[in-house]
């Protein structure tokens, strides 16, 4: 699974300290791919799907110590992308995928002036993807259900700008499911 995202954060920071506090909110396109069956062939439905969420980051702004780095943690909750596929002349399937996730991140910034921020960066983390799953039969059986939940090996890239001390704008690409 792969998602790109784009995000828009509010960032409270104390005016004593390099602490802050930044509310995410971001909407995301995710890509399931991979897709196979040892039972038939696929018709692939829906794989691409958009999406949104919201998180939480708690970090630490180096600048005050002469750094023009910033180092956090941050967690988020992505909600609901649908993925649909059938096997011919067999099922369908509905599946809902949401994630959780947790990242430790690292940013460079730009000053650009005295308002306004540009920043590299990154990070690695985790994430917990679950998944429920609805299958119909095409021969009009009962729906059967059935929910998984898988933990993977996350990253993400980030480029973004910021306008001092409160909103956040940032492109990342994110990659989670193995």
């Amino acid at each position: 699974m792969g998602n790109a995202a784009a995000a828009q954060s509010a960032r409270a920071s104390s005016s004593h300290s390099g602490d802050y506090l930044s509310l995410l909110m971001f909407g995301s396109i995710t890509a399931i791919d991979d897709h196979s069956s040892n039972t038939g062939i696929i018709l692939v439905r829906n794989d691409t799907d958009g999406n949104g969420g919201i998180g939480l980051a708690v970090g630490y702004d180096w600048a005050r110590k002469g750094l023009p780095i910033r180092s956090e943690l941050e967690y988020q909750f992505r909600f609901r992308a649908d993925y649909d596929l059938r096997i011919v002349n067999q099922a369908g399937y509905a599946n809902d995928l949401e994630t959780h996730g947790l990242f430790s991140n690292a940013y460079y910034d730009f000053a650009i002036s005295n308002r306004w921020s540009a920043y590299v960066g990154g990070g690695i983390g985790i994430a917990w993807n679950n998944s429920d799953v609805e299958r119909a039969e095409l021969d009009g059986e009962a729906k059967t259900t059935r929910s998984d939940s898988t933990v993977g090996f996350a990253w993400n890239l980030a480029v973004g700008a910021w306008l001092i001390p409160l909103t956040q704008a940032r492109l990342y690409a994110v990659t989670a499911v193995e």
